[in-house]
């Protein structure tokens, strides 16, 4: 809005009258406004704060940034957050504030599935495999149920599913005997085949054909690239032995880690130190011993992750 006001001086002596008077002047007052926005959590003030402004009026502008935000600067360029300007013709500004705490990734599935029968099925390892889809291994108490399509040979069995880059099942296998047969660790295999290592209570029995030597077993299974049984064998003396850990070595064998609590026994050479014991077997690529050995004290020592190093020897780390 624009205002139009006249003006006239006039000039008074001592007792009141008048001595002189001036032409009338017009005077007219256009307002100026301050357009102000912001960028980012923060706020923006002016000092003094009215309606509107006289064209060159000076006034104060302050940045005021929010919690986890800094003042970056202003839209003409200006980086003080306080800042004094004259009103002209036009009068826009904008603060603009930054986030100064990184902003939370936000975790979106791809895609999930589940795999399992009408008993309980633990997975227990997950591999990538090299054609970009995954190998999944475990133990399961169901038979054929739910999507579930190979059988129950006892209690747990080993059971392995092999699955897409979508998560879409290609095929899937058990292996056990009578008893409880748990799946701990696999790898897939130079030949595209895999190896799988868990601990078996079974004799020969479902389509478990190695021997049981005590309580629990090492239990080696090779499986080629549709899950079908190459080769298997069974580990231990009279105690207790679990495979936790296995890789493909450079000589196209395997070495086999754990833990045995079984003295000389079974088809065990190696003498125990205490109550479990790191336990390393060297198998050849069918399966067969090349050598063995224990490692421990008086307690409890297990074996749950190895490698072999590039002098051919191998390292251990466990419990």
């Amino acid at each position: 809005m624009t205002l139009t006001r006249t003006v006239r001086a006039i000039a008074y002596s001592a007792n009141g009258q008048t001595n002189a008077e001036a032409d009338a002047v017009t005077v007219t007052f256009v307002p100026r406004l301050i357009h102000l926005s912001q960028q980012g959590g923060g706020t923006v003030t002016v000092n003094p704060s009215q309606p509107s402004y006289a064209l060159g009026q000076s006034v104060t502008l302050t940045a005021t940034p929010a919690l986890y935000y800094a003042f970056l600067r202003w839209s003409d360029g200006v980086t003080t957050s306080n800042r004094t300007i004259t009103i002209g013709t036009n009068n826009f500004y904008t603060a603009i504030f930054t986030n100064t705490i990184p902003l939370e990734t936000q975790v979106v599935p791809q895609w999930q599935w589940s795999f399992g029968g009408s008993l309980n099925d633990d997975c227990r390892i997950v591999k990538q495999t090299t054609d970009g889809g995954y190998i999944l291994g475990g133990y399961s108490y169901s038979g054929i149920t739910g999507n579930k399509t190979t059988s129950n040979f006892g209690d747990q069995d080993y059971w392995v599913v092999k699955i897409d880059g979508s998560g879409n099942k290609v095929w899937e296998n058990s292996f056990g005997g009578g008893g409880g047969d748990l799946l701990f660790t696999l790898e897939q295999t130079s030949d595209g085949g895999y190896i799988l290592g868990g601990t078996s209570v079974s004799s020969v029995s479902g389509n478990k054909t190695s021997a049981s030597y005590g309580g629990l077993d090492y239990w080696v299974v090779k499986i080629d690239g549709n899950g079908n049984k190459v080769w298997e064998n069974s580990f231990g003396g009279s105690g207790y032995e679990a495979v936790y850990s296995l890789q493909q070595t450079s000589d196209g064998g395997y070495i086999l880690g754990g833990y045995s609590a079984s003295g000389v026994s079974g088809n065990k050479t190696s003498a125990s130190y205490g109550d479990d014991d790191y336990w390393v077997v060297k198998i050849d690529g069918s399966g067969n011993k090349m050598w063995e050995n224990s490692f421990g004290g008086s307690g409890y020592e297990e074996v749950y992750s190895l490698q072999q190093t590039s002098d051919g020897g191998y390292i251990l780390g466990a419990l």
